[in-house]
């Protein structure tokens, strides 16, 4: 993420509860999604191992174990973006839909999301808390849509991470995990699949729900300025363009098709809602896009006064005759 400067590594804190461990369900069109776990990937002894449906075996630790390995940070890349902002003021949440797509993404240590940002704080104190989905072959080892989230409480230098890679988000559901795949995904000009997504501050905690599941969450004390509040909310995908040949990357974002496309062939999010100190639903005010080049990828606002709410269309297949 990048001034958003992109999320990279997650969290999770000692709780005596254990992670969860089994598979869980799309709520958006009621198909069974994979939960695979990264746990795989950790040297932790597992307290207890399940074996999924489909046979893969699951290993759960304690939350207090959840610590899994370091992501590198992103050096020499050039990250681009197409991201609905609105005006700075007090947040304390966001709700939204999003459609969910498999992007093709062209080398290993490049991936493309969908996600909110919630911040505060500006240059070394900036505070964020990131969720969405993404591809990501250089953190997960294959090309699976994932679940995410992210943290920083220092314009990503020395803490946050991705997921429950490091201390700070606490996974507290057996249904859906944080690192997750989700198989069921939309297609072009066919079905589509929206995934809702809250996000809420009650008392010391950063609420993260997906469709009607509670995920987990972010302790407030994890953050300086955040813990009061969000100044700043946003919306929108984000790829990192490695130039590999020298050229640009044909990494897509979101669908890969871009945002004059419209329903069924591009991405979007609707029914944008934040939520204020009362913990009441506002319709954002003052939205405006920001994009890096609108010849990779593009975005363009919904229209107003349907059942979508606030809405709009982005995304792209970046290399192209007018990115190069």
């Amino acid at each position: 993420m990048a001034g958003f400067v992109v999320a990279l590594m997650m969290i999770m804190i000692g709780v005596i509860i254990m992670s969860p461990c089994v598979y869980g369900e799309e709520f958006s069109d009621g198909k069974k999604i994979e939960v695979e776990r990264l746990l795989k990937r950790l040297n932790k002894h597992a307290l207890i191992s399940i074996k999924s449906e489909d046979g893969d075996i699951i290993d759960c630790v304690p939350i207090h174990s959840q610590l899994a390995f370091d992501h590198p940070l992103l050096t020499n890349h050039t990250i681009q973006y197409a991201v609905m902002n609105c005006k700075k003021g007090k947040y304390f949440g966001t709700k939204f839909a999003v459609n969910i797509w498999k992007p093709k993404v062209q080398v290993r240590d490049e991936f493309s999301l969908a996600q909110t940002w919630l911040s505060s704080g500006v240059g070394t104190n900036l505070n964020t808390i990131e969720a969405g989905f993404q591809v990501y072959t250089g953190i997960y080892g294959d090309n699976n849509l994932r679940l995410f989230v992210y943290w920083t409480a220092d314009n990503y230098r020395t803490t946050g991470c991705y997921n429950t890679n490091c201390p700070g988000f606490v996974q507290t559901s057996n249904r859906i995990t944080v690192g997750g795949t989700f198989k069921s995904v939309s297609k072009y000009d066919g079905i589509q699949i929206a995934v809702l997504i809250t996000i809420w501050k009650d008392g010391d905690y950063w609420w993260l729900q997906i469709n009607k599941e509670l995920v987990g969450y972010w302790p407030a004390k994890l953050f300086s300025s955040l813990g009061k509040g969000a100044t700043d909310v946003l919306w929108g995908g984000e790829i990192i363009n490695e130039k590999t040949g020298g050229i640009h990357t044909s990494t897509n974002m979101g669908s890969g098709h871009f945002a004059n496309e419209g329903y069924r062939k591009a991405s979007y999010f609707r029914n944008l809602m934040t939520v204020d100190k009362t913990n009441t639903l506002r319709e954002p005010q003052g939205v405006y896009p920001t994009i890096t080049n609108d010849n990779c990828y593009s975005i363009k606002e919904g229209r107003n006064g349907t059942s979508w709410g606030l809405n709009f269309f982005y995304g792209g297949p970046g290399l192209n005759a007018k990115c190069p």
